[in-house]
């Protein structure tokens, strides 16, 4: 408010604190229902909890699948869309609480490797998927594809780079790049709060800068593929400079903590 005042985030408003940043109060009830989840875990039994599990993320998708192919914003798409955001990010918490039981009881060296093959075909499937609807100019349903929580992709690269993470058996103790990853991780959270509350400022900027470049409005001459790395690069920088930030801040409150402490 005081530093860089932004014109959703006020005293007198509660929408930046609710709906703004519903993605933290969705994982925060999430945490608190981690006990029933647990008991109604329990209740169903380890052998029948995964298949349960993945018919609840199925039913969860198909709800999803069938809304982004006959829905409209006119018809309230967007607030329908948001609910069910909220439902998937749930699902998608327990689904990943249940791959922990299976892959710490089932996992071994072989499936390390296997599950690294899936998961770059996966990603290799979709660039090619993305890239094949660009090109047919099918925006919409690749914007459809590619909404928040609520797409399958996105839930089934999730999918597969945790059991890629979690198979991974380091050779050494602790290698540097698992320290990274666990401490860029960290800052996930505070990642997604910042950059919506700051959308307003970068968001025009980078908008224009991608349009003006695919659209070549100003040279006569369009680039959709410099475009797409352009926002790529973009999103990598923004990335890192609040990745950054945060690293800043724990170390702060890291030093405060040891001061008082000691």
């Amino acid at each position: 408010m005081y530093v860089y005042p932004l014109p959703e985030i006020s005293l007198h408003e509660i929408g930046w604190l609710t709906l703004g940043i519903e993605f933290i109060w969705v994982y925060a009830a999430s945490v608190l229902l981690v006990p029933v989840i647990a008991l109604m875990r329990q209740r169903i039994g380890s052998k029948r909890a995964p298949f349960v599990v993945a018919l609840l993320a199925l039913a969860t998708f198909g709800i999803n699948c069938y809304i982004a192919a006959t829905a409209n914003e006119a018809a309230g798409i967007i607030l329908w869309r948001k609910l069910m955001s909220a439902v998937t990010y749930l699902v998608a918490f327990i689904a990943a609480g249940e791959m922990r039981f299976v892959l710490e009881y089932h996992g071994n060296a072989s499936d390390a490797q296997k599950s690294k093959i899936v998961l770059i075909g996966l990603i290799a499937a979709t660039v090619a998927l993305e890239l094949l609807l660009s090109a047919s100019s099918l925006y919409d349903a690749l914007w459809k594809l590619s909404y928040k929580s609520t797409s399958v992709i996105s839930f089934i690269l999730a999918a597969a780079s945790v059991a890629a993470a979690a198979l991974h058996q380091p050779r050494h103790k602790v290698p540097a790049a698992d320290k990274t990853i666990i401490s860029l991780a960290a800052g996930t959270l505070a990642f997604y709060a910042v950059q919506s509350f700051t959308c307003n400022v970068w968001r025009p900027i980078f908008d224009n800068a991608i349009y003006t470049m695919a659209t070549g409005i100003q040279t006569g001459t369009p680039r959709p593929a410099a475009a797409i790395l352009l926002g790529i690069l973009m999103s990598l920088c923004l990335a890192l400079a609040l990745l950054l930030v945060d690293i800043v801040r724990r170390a702060v409150v890291d030093a405060i903590k040891a001061r008082m402490n000691g």
